[in-house]
């Protein structure tokens, strides 16, 4: 027995009168796990991930995050302040990281959520630039986040909560890498990389005179906006096997085509969806509470709230997928025969790398070469 335990045997079965009921017990659930293991590893194999994607450690297949992906790595090296544009739950932060990774930059990268402070108290002051202690202040000396991502990068999210007057120190350290920690009259320099992640409302606070145009105009070096779910829907599929991996480590489990199909339809935008973050939770809630292997409509539905008035009303599904493939077709065959069926031109016509747009021409079938 020790020498089969060794050899990471799957099961046992020892002689006795039940040992053929066993034998069939024990064959169904091995042929289970083996269908299961195939289904996962067939359907995986057929989501083909972009590089700029990979590079950028970001899960998807589509155009629209491929292209955003590509902005991301170029801006990554510039010294130029990037500010990243997005619903609640696309990814700013993981793409803040991704930047970061690929900038060179020796130092820390270091974030922090203007949204979680008090408008009306010094913390989030004190967390940016620092405390000294000083003649009319009790605090003690602290290292601001500023100070601590010199020679790297800070991530300022949600930057349209933060207060007006920090808004103008702010402006000032962009201006010449200048900054006065709170309590004290000395400047200091720091070589921080700012980027910056707000959401729509950012426009809105200008108008309004909540938010300086001279620090939207320092913060605007780089605009990237990223997509949400709803333009992303050709990412769900990879996304939902993505995060079925990730809470089932211990597990096999898989998804029903149904249930693919369902979360297609649904509306992921808004803070209430809560667009990729929102995909995550629905895993997260079924692959915790559902037993069995196979994670169907009905099981999403039943641990997740879902109102069907709210899925999408314009068009079936099937329909929309149907447009969507023929407008593709079209623009391919279009920027083939504008590049005289050179892919790198084809390529670049459409805002692609050669890789993808060569496996857009094979996965689609339209030109036999």
């Amino acid at each position: 027995l020790r020498r089969w335990i060794l050899a990471k045997a799957d099961n046992f079965i020892f002689k006795g009168s039940d040992c053929w009921e066993r034998v069939k017990d024990v064959s169904r659930e091995a042929l289970r796990d083996y269908k299961i293991r195939e289904n996962l590893s067939r359907r995986r194999a057929k989501f083909h991930i972009p590089e700029a994607i990979k590079e950028m450690g970001m899960v998807g297949q589509s155009m629209e995050l491929e292209k955003v992906c590509e902005m991301m790595i170029k801006a990554a090296p510039s010294k130029h302040t990037v500010l990243i544009l997005g619903d609640t739950g696309t990814g700013k932060e993981l793409s803040a990281q991704g930047i970061h990774k690929h900038s060179g930059l020796k130092g820390e990268f270091m974030a922090i959520n203007c949204g979680q402070y008090n408008g009306v108290d010094s913390t989030l002051e004190a967390e940016l630039f620092g405390t000294e202690k000083g003649k009319f202040t009790d605090v003690s000396n602290t290292s601001g986040l500023i100070e601590s991502a010199d020679g790297g990068t800070l991530f300022l999210d949600e930057v349209h909560n933060m207060p007006l007057k920090i808004q103008q120190k702010l402006l000032r350290f962009l201006q010449d890498g200048s900054y006065r920690k709170s309590g004290s009259t000395i400047a200091k320099k720091s070589n921080a990389r700012v980027i910056c992640a707000a959401n729509s409302k950012l426009k809105d606070l200008i108008a309004s005179g909540d938010f300086l145009p001279d620090l939207f105009c320092r913060i605007n070096g780089i605009s990237i906006v990223l997509p949400d779910l709803n333009d992303r829907r050709d990412d769900i599929e990879s996304l939902s096997y993505h995060f079925l991996k990730k809470y089932t480590e211990d597990r096999e489990m898989t998804i029903s085509e149904g249930a693919i199909k369902f979360l297609k339809e649904q509306n992921w935008s808004g803070d209430i969806k809560g667009n990729i973050r929102g995909l995550e939770n629905v895993f997260r809630s079924v692959t915790t509470l559902v037993d069995e292997d196979v994670i169907t409509v009905e099981h999403i539905k039943m641990y997740n709230d879902f109102d069907d008035k709210k899925e999408i009303k314009v068009e079936k599904l099937h329909e929309l997928e149907s447009r969507h493939e023929l407008e593709k077709k079209l623009l391919i065959l279009k920027s083939w025969e504008l590049s005289n069926g050179g892919r790198t031109r084809g390529g670049e016509l459409l805002g692609i790398s050669r890789q993808r747009y060569s496996h857009m021409i094979e996965s689609l079938s339209l030109i036999h070469i």
